[in-house]
């Protein structure tokens, strides 16, 4: 079995160093590693350059030991959403972990990993468009984001840009 750690806050901006990231699978990826309980895992050497996340530290009023989406509950002590940006200088390209977390019982964590060619790109895919709503980046991802400019330049230039246009 592949064991990881998710990187967390302290780990932005240090040297580059090889990761192992669980990830869906991604058709015509050379890194993708598949396991036997079909968890994907993506492996590169890179820079962790930013990192946001909507987790609270305590838990919101519900009903039962973990709040429950069919009654219109929310708890961002129970499920919760995490950025990570990273930039691979061997593959010259972004990587953006996005993780689904869960510590509901009978619930699963969900992850994925978008490519970026571009610092633009990367403002793209965090960007958020719901219908009827101004495009907008959420808390989360513009913490990533701010992170991530402070270690990289075309990040700082194209984050820049982005802030002007709000």
């Amino acid at each position: 079995m592949t064991t990881f750690t998710l990187p967390g806050i302290r780990d932005v901006g240090r040297d580059p160093q090889h990761w192992t990231l669980p990830a869906v699978d991604m058709p015509n990826s050379p890194n993708i590693v598949p396991t036997p309980d079909s968890t994907a895992f993506v492996t590169f050497e890179g820079t962790f350059l930013g990192f946001g996340t909507t987790r609270k530290p305590t838990h919101l009023r519900h009903h039962g030991a973990f709040a429950d989406p069919a009654l219109g509950e929310k708890c961002n002590a129970c499920r919760w959403s995490e950025i990570r940006i990273f930039y691979s200088k061997e593959d010259d390209i972004y990587l953006i972990h996005l993780s689904g977390i869960s510590v509901a019982s009978g619930e699963s964590n969900r992850y994925r990993i978008e490519r970026a060619v571009s610092a633009l790109e990367v403002i793209e895919i965090l960007t958020t468009n719901r219908q009827g709503e101004a495009a907008r980046l959420s808390a989360p991802a513009s913490r990533a984001l701010a992170q991530a400019a402070e270690f990289d330049e075309d990040l700082r230039e194209a984050y820049g840009e982005r802030r002007a246009r709000l």
